[in-house]
C-alpha cells in the first residue's frame, strides 16, 4: 500500500489546523472525534482538494469485520464516487488497501488540484464510467459531441465535462448496509451523469452587473438572466453557482436526453451490487427497479438515492425514487425473492425490529413510502408500511 501524502499542519487547543489555511483540510473526510474531549483522534481524505462536489453524502457503518481469520474494528464509508473506504476504527488507516493513483491536471484549477487521489481495490468502486454512444437509439449524442468526456477526477474547465459519476453520487445519503456476520457491503448505486463547466467572471461582468443592480427591474433582470444562458450555451434548469470571491462562476445540468428525456448514460440507471470484503470481489451485482410507474414495464434499473437493509436471514430489503414498490433479494445470489406495492415510492433507508408474542421474538422490516417529488413519479405522501418477516 503506497502512503498517503503528507499535509503540514500544527496544533492549535484540540483542533489540528494546517499552516497554509486550508480550508479543504478536513473537506470530504471521515473524522474521528472523541467524544469525552473532542480531540480529533485520525481523519482520512476521501478526496484530496475536492473540486467536484464530492463531498461525502452519508454517514459511515461501524462494525466488525472477520480479515484474514482476524476481527477487526473498522469503519465503512461510501463516497459519491461509488468508492467504499474500509478503515480501521481506532486509527483510520486502511485494512482495504488503498492507492494514491495520478489524475489528470490541467484547466484553471490546475494548480489547486491534486496530482493524486486514493482509490481502493476494482471490487470496491461501485460506479460505471461514462461511455459515449451509450444513450437510448443515440438521442444524446449531440450533447456527448460538444462536451469532455474523461475519468473520474476528470477536471471541470470553461468547456462542458460529462461527469459519472456526478455530483449526485453513485451513491447519496442512504449509504450502504454491512452484514458483518457474512463479511458484505451491500452498495445501492445510480448513474445519473451531470455536465458541468465553468465561466469566467470577467467575461460575464456586464450581465452580472445588471443582476446585481439594486435599481434593476425585474423585465431588465429578466432579460439579463436570459442573454447569460444563450451567451454560454445553458440549457433550461441549469444551476449557476456564484462562487464569490473566485474568478471563475460555475454552471452544471444534469444531463437528460432531449426526446423522452432519461438520463444519458444508458442502462441500468440504478443498480445494487454486494462486495465481499475479505476476498475483494463483486459477488453479484444487477440492475434495481423498474419504470413501469412511468408507463416501462422493463426491467431497466432506476436511480435512487435511498439506502438499503440487510437481515441476519439473508435477505437484501432496498426501495426507490421511481416506482411504488419494495423489494428483497437474496444476498448470496442477487436473485430477487419478493417485492410488494407501495402506495408512494420508497425512497428512504428501511429499518428492522423486533416484537415480543407469546409465542416469541417476531421480526419486522418498515420503510417510508413518502414518495419524492423530484422524481416526478408515484407522487408524495407519508406513509410508513412494516411487512413481517417470515423465518
Amino acid at each position: 500500500m503506497e502512503s498517503r501524502p503528507a499535509r503540514r499542519h500544527v496544533r492549535s487547543g484540540r483542533r489540528l489546523r494546517p499552516l497554509d489555511n486550508d480550508l479543504s483540510y478536513y473537506g470530504s473526510s471521515v473524522v474521528a472525534v472523541r467524544a469525552s474531549t473532542g480531540e480529533v483522534v485520525w481523519h482520512f481524505n476521501t478526496v484530496i482538494n475536492d473540486y467536484w462536489d464530492f463531498d461525502i453524502p452519508s454517514q459511515p457503518v461501524i462494525a466488525d469485520i472477520e480479515i484474514d481469520g482476524e476481527w477487526v474494528p473498522v469503519v465503512i464509508q461510501s463516497t459519491k464516487m461509488g468508492f467504499v473506504f474500509v478503515l480501521h476504527r481506532d486509527t483510520g488507516e486502511p485494512v482495504v488497501d488503498v492507492t494514491y493513483r495520478p489524475v489528470p491536471r490541467h484547466g484553471p484549477l490546475e494548480a489547486l488540484l491534486s496530482p493524486v487521489q486514493p482509490f481502493p481495490p476494482e471490487a470496491f468502486q461501485a460506479s460505471r464510467s461514462y461511455e459515449a454512444g451509450g444513450s437510448l437509439f443515440g438521442f444524446c449524442d449531440d450533447l456527448e459531441n460538444e462536451s469532455v468526456i474523461g475519468p473520474v477526477y476528470t477536471p471541470i474547465t470553461e468547456d462542458w465535462t460529462i461527469g459519472l459519476p456526478s455530483n449526485m453520487g453513485a451513491t447519496n445519503w442512504g449509504g450502504v448496509a454491512v452484514d458483518p456476520e457474512r463479511g458484505l457491503i451491500a452498495v445501492r448505486t445510480s448513474s445519473v451523469p451531470f455536465r458541468t463547466k465553468l465561466i469566467e467572471r470577467a467575461d460575464a461582468a456586464d450581465l452580472l452587473a445588471i443582476l446585481d443592480a439594486e435599481a434593476a427591474t425585474s423585465q431588465a433582470r429578466t432579460q439579463a438572466q436570459k442573454a447569460f444562458f444563450e451567451r454560454y450555451n445553458l440549457p433550461p434548469g441549469t444551476e449557476v453557482a456564484r462562487q464569490s470571491g473566485t474568478d471563475y462562476l460555475m454552471a452544471r445540468h444534469v444531463m437528460l436526453d432531449p426526446v423522452i428525456g432519461l438520463p444519458c448514460a444508458g442502462v441500468p440507471l440504478g443498480e445494487l451490487m454486494m462486495i465481499d470484503i475479505d476476498d475483494e470481489q463483486v459477488l453479484w451485482r444487477r440492475p434495481h427497479g423498474t419504470a413501469r410507474d412511468a408507463g416501462l414495464p422493463f426491467n431497466v434499473g432506476m436511480p435512487g438515492v435511498g439506502g438499503s437493509l440487510i437481515t441476519s436471514s439473508g435477505l437484501v430489503f432496498v426501495g426507490g425514487i421511481a416506482e411504488s414498490a419494495f423489494r428483497a433479494y437474496d444476498v448470496t445470489t442477487g436473485e430477487e425473492l419478493w417485492h410488494h406495492r407501495l402506495p408512494n415510492p420508497a425512497n428512504a433507508t428501511p429499518m428492522s425490529y423486533t416484537v415480543s408474542l407469546p409465542e416469541g421474538q417476531k421480526p419486522f422490516v418498515v420503510v417510508a413510502a413518502g414518495g419524492d417529488e423530484r422524481g416526478g413519479i408515484g407522487g408524495v405522501g407519508d406513509y410508513l408500511v412494516a411487512f413481517s418477516i417470515a423465518r
